[in-house]
């Protein structure tokens, strides 16, 4: 940028992160009911985080345990559409996804836009 240069765009970061995490509920709720699943019978959680407070809210709203979710927030940082894929590879190259586990694949995105996919690995 350049002195003369002006913001294209201001984000309130806090009210998305808020309304992001709502849609995401709404979300969750229906794929649990499409699919019987439950907080309980979830073996891991991947999905596009940004980071560690959003991640623990989300988690949260969601009534799941942290301890369920691959963060790769730590070393990957926030890498867009590409986080939950990455996160996958990363979980099943480290050994954290198993054969029969209940994975949950979670992506919440910037445009208030969720996806969930249910996968038996």
């Amino acid at each position: 940028m350049t002195d003369g240069s002006k913001p294209l765009m201001v984000t309130d970061s806090t009210q998305l992160m808020q309304q992001g995490i709502q849609v995401a509920s709404v979300m969750w709720r229906e794929l649990c009911r499409q699919t019987q699943w439950t907080p309980d019978n979830v073996s891991l959680v991947c999905g596009h985080q940004v980071g560690k407070v959003h991640r623990d809210l989300l988690f949260e709203e969601l009534q799941l345990p942290t301890d369920k979710d691959f963060p790769a927030f730590p070393f990957l940082g926030n890498c867009g559409s590409a986080s939950l894929p990455a996160t996958v590879a990363l979980a099943e190259e480290q050994g954290a996804l198993r054969p029969g586990d209940n994975l949950a694949m979670l992506g919440i995105g910037s445009g208030i836009n969720s996806a969930g996919f249910a996968v038996q690995w």
